[in-house]
């Protein structure tokens, strides 16, 4: 493998689970289980 596959692997996995990250708080917090302000979620 190359550094430049390496590279666009870790950058997939980095956008995916800050897309997780960001869609677990958003349901989290419409669920009102997260009692945190809409910038802290929109701010992630």
């Amino acid at each position: 493998m190359s550094w430049r596959r390496v590279l666009k692997s870790v950058q997939a996995l980095a956008a995916h689970t800050l897309l997780f990250s960001f869609t677990l708080l958003l349901v989290l917090k419409l669920d009102h289980e997260l009692s945190c302000s809409w910038w802290s979620v929109l701010a992630l």
